[in-house]
Formats: structure tokens, C-alpha cells, sequence
């Protein structure tokens, strides 16, 4: 099938590595540090000794320690390698999220801008776990989008005078939370067609267990926490209308109350603000009409009390 020269697909990080060893491999190190370390380099051929050291400040380093103290010479005497190396995973832990790569295309009046996050990390199961997910749920994305441009699913006789001949799509990621304990990564959509959609999907990893984790991880398994937080919400449901008349939700509805809100997906979306409180997110139209957007509920803390699995423990106290 034939793609518009205007569709770009470009992987931002792919030479990376490549590129850090030709930095590498072509830095002229200061004349100082040469001359420091040919005497060192002398001093320990004469005393014979069979590890070498590099010294830093008053401390002596052999082995691996002395390496990756060379290397941190190099980092700091030079901002190009000392950009390059933050791009490199640390070993065993989650380093980064960096934008993987992007896509766009200016196509018959179809739009799109999405960037497509990667978490940098080494051995990490859960890191390969959610880059794939993520990989997955984006290509889908692109996928219906293309399919919209070339199969031209897209047109006034199916969807009449409403049509503006314009479909755009925007997907972009933020990294909601970051700690010792938890990374949170979220990718943002908006789709508009005559109309607009906006959804959201959330990824958490439990950078202890190396697990990706969802709402259900944070409680007891008999904690029932499904309708506890359903019951909050509710509550704020009610409030809020009560407070402004602008404010709708699909609730207590006198002549559609089969479409009224029930109770939350069991994997909700849901993050970890910078106050470590729960705050539930749901997608425009999900509980309230589309005017009212993408809608968020803080959770109290009180709602759940004993229910907390240790996990939750250590994420929401």
C-alpha cells in the first residue's frame, strides 16, 4: 500500500549508543589529566604492584571502582560524553523515560503528532513488559488512523454535513510519578473528528517487586475495594452538582438511569499525586457528558482505612 511521502516514523534514541562511542573514542582528554595519569601509570610500574589505581581526591580505587572513576573523569571534564552517558541505563534499576520515538503525518487534511515513550532500564521485566504494552497500544493508534487516510473509512456520505473533511490525532505521554517505589507513565489522546474524544492510559511499575502493578495491587484481596471507592465518588458526584448546576454526572438520571454510574473498573485508571493521594481518572464521556471532558476524583484516605495492601502502605502513607 502506498504511504504519503509526508508520514514520518522516526526512532529519536536509535543511535545513541553508536554515537556515545564515537564521542568517546574521539575525546581529547585535558593535558593535565594525560600528565596525571602517565605519572601514576610510572609510579605504580616501579613499586610494582598488580592492581591498578587512579587516584580521586584522598581515596585509591582498584579494580572496577578505578574504571568507572575514569569514566566519571571523562563525564565531567567534557559535556558532550557527560550528555551521551545520561542516556545510558544504570544497571539493574530503571534509569530514564525517553521519548523512543515519534510519528507524524499531514495527510488529506488528517492530522497526527504522537510520541511514543521507552523506559530506559537494564534487567528489568517489568520495563520490557510496559514498553511493549506501550508499543502495542500506540501502533494501534496509528494504525486506525491510516486506515481512516487510505481505506477511506472517513467520508460526508457515512457521516453526513457534520464532517470537516479534518480527523486529527495527539497522543502524548507525562511521567506522573517517579520515587524509589513507584514509576507512573501516562499517555494522553485526543482524537477530533467533527467532535473530540479524549482518553487516557496509565502504566505503574513497583520499582521494589520490578511488577507492573494496577489499581487492585494497592489493596487486600478481601478488601472489597472496588465499591468503597466506588461509594466516595458518588458522594462527590452528588456534592458537586449540588455546589454548581453546570456540573453534571451520569448519576441518579430520572429517565436513563440504566446509563448511570455504577461502580469503577477494577483496574481503573487511577496515579499517585505529589500528596500520595489515590486520584481515580476517567475518560471523556465515561461518567459525565462529553462538555465536562476528562473527569478526576481524589480519593479520601479515609475511605479505604485497614484496606490498604502493604504495597498501598508504602505508596498512599
Amino acid at each position: 500500500m502506498k504511504k504519503n511521502k509526508d508520514i514520518m516514523l522516526m526512532k529519536d534514541g536509535e543511535k545513541t549508543l553508536e554515537q556515545m562511542k564515537k564521542e568517546y573514542h574521539a575525546y581529547q582528554a585535558p593535558e593535565e589529566l594525560k600528565e596525571r595519569l602517565e605519572k601514576m601509570a610510572k609510579e605504580n610500574k616501579k613499586k610494582n604492584t598488580k592492581t591498578k589505581f587512579v587516584w580521586i581526591g584522598t581515596k585509591v580505587l582498584g579494580g572496577v571502582a578505578a574504571a568507572m572513576a575514569a569514566i566519571t573523569l571523562l563525564a565531567n571534564s567534557n559535556q558532550d560524553i557527560a550528555m551521551a552517558m545520561q542516556k545510558v541505563p544504570a544497571l539493574g534499576q530503571i534509569a530514564k523515560v525517553v521519548t523512543f520515538r515519534t510519528y507524524k503525518n499531514d495527510t488529506k487534511g488528517f492530522e497526527a503528532n504522537v510520541k511514543v515513550p521507552e523506559i530506559e532500564a537494564t534487567d528489568s521485566e517489568a520495563a520490557s513488559k510496559v514498553n511493549h504494552q506501550i508499543e502495542d497500544y500506540v501502533d494501534k493508534l496509528i494504525a486506525e488512523h491510516e486506515d481512516a487516510i487510505w481505506n477511506n473509512k472517513i467520508s460526508k456520505d457515512e457521516y453526513g454535513e457534520m464532517l470537516t473533511n479534518k480527523k486529527s490525532l495527539d497522543t502524548q505521554y507525562t511521567v506522573l510519578t517517579d520515587t524509589d517505589r513507584l514509576l507512573s507513565i501516562r499517555l494522553d489522546t485526543t482524537i477530533v473528528m467533527a467532535s473530540s474524544n479524549a482518553f487516557s492510559q496509565i502504566y505503574h511499575i513497583d520499582k521494589q517487586s520490578d511488577k507492573e502493578i494496577t489499581l487492585k495491587d494497592l489493596f487486600k484481596e478481601d478488601s472489597d475495594y472496588v465499591n468503597l471507592l466506588s461509594k466516595d465518588m458518588k458522594k462527590q458526584m452528588r456534592e458537586q452538582m449540588k455546589a454548581d448546576e453546570n456540573i453534571i454526572y451520569f448519576i441518579d438520571s430520572d429517565d436513563m438511569s440504566e446509563l448511570d454510574f455504577d461502580k469503577i473498573k477494577e483496574n481503573q485508571n487511577f496515579y499517585v499525586n505529589k500528596k500520595k493521594q489515590l486520584v481515580l481518572v476517567f475518560d471523556k464521556y465515561e461518567v459525565a457528558p462529553g462538555y465536562m471532558g476528562q473527569v478526576e476524583f481524589i480519593i479520601d484516605s479515609s475511605v479505604w482505612n485497614d484496606a490498604l495492601s502493604s504495597l498501598g502502605e508504602s505508596i498512599l502513607k
